[in-house]
């Protein structure tokens, strides 16, 4: 009975020493403001290099829109200028 109490005892200790132990906290906020304001230019950088992605994007297909109208149109006068001089 004894070594079995002695036993307890000892893993208990061990726990207890287990419980002392805990994790360093991480600070969300960077100690220094100018670190901090780096990040965010950073952020604000990708933001506009996005933006600036997309409008490109846009102005492409927009213009290969344009130019598709203007291939149609002009097909469709070639064509109604052939059928015309079929008939002639």
């Amino acid at each position: 009975m004894k070594i079995m109490k002695r036993k307890m005892n000892r893993n208990k200790e061990k726990k207890k020493k287990k419980k002392k132990k805990e994790k360093k906290k991480r600070k969300s906020r960077p100690k220094n403001m100018k670190n901090s304001q780096v990040v965010i230019r950073r952020i604000t950088v990708n933001m506009e290099m996005k933006k600036r992605m997309r409008t490109t994007n846009q102005t492409l297909l927009w213009s290969n829109k344009l130019i598709k109208r203007q291939f149609c149109t002009q097909q469709s006068v070639y064509n109604r200028q052939m059928h015309t001089k079929q008939f002639l």
